[in-house]
């Protein structure tokens, strides 16, 4: 039911209703969490955390994502893994555009070692952060970071994606506006 609950969730948000999909989320969350299913708690992290996060609340969003990426972890190297470290990599695509850099080249070496591509759903939302990002640093510094990140070992990437210094940067800083 958990795991049924979340994929209503996906749909959810695929088609806006972020207040549908937020509920859905919590729901599968909760359940997953009783029966104790990894899998399904860092997809129910993960959905929570992209609803936060299409909502403005990028600390919400932070919050939730290293989490998923924690309880990711657990389960392996898994796709999960990947969209977290994006994630994440997002919210800080216009406060700390270096770091955001390193997870997303981070994130690139995860999605080459589980042979997974960014899902088409979140597809806009990766382009359109990897272009503050690049805007920000310009080419040279964007490829010097993307690297950074792609020569990271895994507990490198998610230490660097769960520093404390995320939480203190997202919560100080205004967030950008809502995407739909």
């Amino acid at each position: 039911m958990a795991l049924v609950l979340c994929n209503i969730g996906m749909a959810a948000r695929r088609s806006g209703d972020l207040a549908a999909a937020a509920a859905s989320f919590e729901r599968g969350l909760a359940l997953a969490r009783q029966s104790e299913d990894a899998g399904t708690i860092a997809m129910a992290l993960t959905g929570l955390a992209a609803v936060a996060r299409s909502q403005g609340d990028d600390a919400r969003a932070a919050a939730l994502f290293r989490e998923g990426l924690r309880t990711s972890r657990e389960l392996g190297l898994s796709p999960g893994l990947a969209r977290c470290l994006e994630g994440l990599a997002g919210v800080l695509s216009a406060r700390e555009p270096d770091r955001a850099a390193r997870l997303f080249g981070a994130a690139q070496s995860v999605r080459e070692a589980t042979r997974t591509t960014v899902p088409p759903d979140d597809r806009e939302e990766y382009d359109r952060d990897i272009a503050v990002v690049g805007a920000s640093l310009g080419d040279r510094d964007f490829a010097r970071a993307w690297d950074e990140g792609r020569a990271m070992t895994l507990d490198r990437a998610i230490a660097e994606a769960g520093a404390d210094v995320i939480a203190a940067s997202v919560a100080s800083s205004p967030s950008p506006a809502p995407t739909a």
